[in-house]
């Protein structure tokens, strides 16, 4: 019997002494814990980062369309009109209807100028500098002009508006 005893504490030494203590077992759960909960942060930080991304794209789309919705609108009201007057202090001339596409060149507020065309919110104009004798054709914001009510004159100077008529 004897014997079994010393066997017994022999084998519990052993077992304790060889294997982890709970202090080492508490710590290697806690740092498991920790990584856990870092990896699960990881994943959610990604997954908000992939969501702002998708609202942005959203917002984006959102802008485009109410930026083509205003261009469209632009054309119309521009459509028919013989001449246009720039209403900013500049606005400039670009090589393509597109915003990246500005040049140095522009005109100034109160110039006239002739719609040949219109494209993405932009009209393709000529431009006849009276003192230089020179013609400039290019791109310009439609944003950036007015009607030019005095080609509607009726002879006697005075602008009479594209939808104002003679019927009384």
């Amino acid at each position: 019997m004897k014997k079994n005893i010393c066997l017994i504490v022999f084998a519990s030494f052993i077992f304790t002494s060889c294997g982890p203590t709970a202090e080492e077992i508490e710590s290697k759960v806690r740092k498991d814990l920790k990584k856990e909960q870092d990896s699960i942060s990881t994943i959610e930080l990604e997954a908000a980062k992939v969501l702002a991304q998708e609202e942005m794209e959203r917002v984006a789309l959102e802008e485009k369309k109410r930026i083509d919705i205003e261009n469209k609108n632009l054309e119309r009201f521009f459509s028919n009109v013989p001449g246009v007057m720039v209403k900013v202090n500049r606005a400039y001339f670009h090589s393509e209807p597109v915003i990246s596409s500005i040049r140095k060149s522009y005109l100034v507020m109160g110039d006239r100028a002739s719609i040949i065309r219109m494209k993405n919110g932009f009209a393709y104009i000529e431009f006849y500098n009276q003192n230089s004798g020179k013609s400039t054709n290019g791109w310009i914001k439609l944003i950036d002009f007015e009607i030019d009510y005095s080609d509607y004159s009726h002879g006697d100077g005075e602008g009479a508006g594209p939808d104002e008529s003679d019927n009384n």
